[in-house]
């Protein structure tokens, strides 16, 4: 490790630590559906690219996966609970916040 990695390090987890904290203890497995295209799939795959990476740093127990569909595809949010429940909700045409928003009230039930 050179000293030019080490400091790209301490930028990445700086950048880490500023995201928005999104705490999900109950959730042990998150997975997020979108289509490749189509009407209605941007909020998903934003969400996906901005705060999937903030996710798995502040929960290191949740497994967090996308699923890719060619085409058009219903975007949806798939949770499975420590209690053993899951959890599905359509983010069709939602913006980032509402998706956000939407899991953390799921998770917290």
């Amino acid at each position: 490790w050179g000293v030019t990695s080490l400091k790209v390090m301490a930028e990445l987890v700086a950048l880490l630590r500023a995201a928005p904290v999104i705490a999900l203890p109950a959730v042990r497995r998150l997975v997020v559906t979108h289509g490749s295209t189509g009407a209605g799939q941007a909020g998903a795959r934003r969400f996906v690219k901005e705060l999937f990476p903030a996710i798995r740093f502040h929960n290191q127990g949740t497994v967090c996966e996308r699923v890719r569909v060619k085409g058009a595809a219903e975007a949806s949010v798939e949770m499975f609970l420590a209690s053993g429940a899951t959890s599905k909700i359509a983010v069709a045409n939602m913006r980032i916040e509402d998706i956000t928003k939407a899991i953390t009230d799921a998770a917290s039930k």
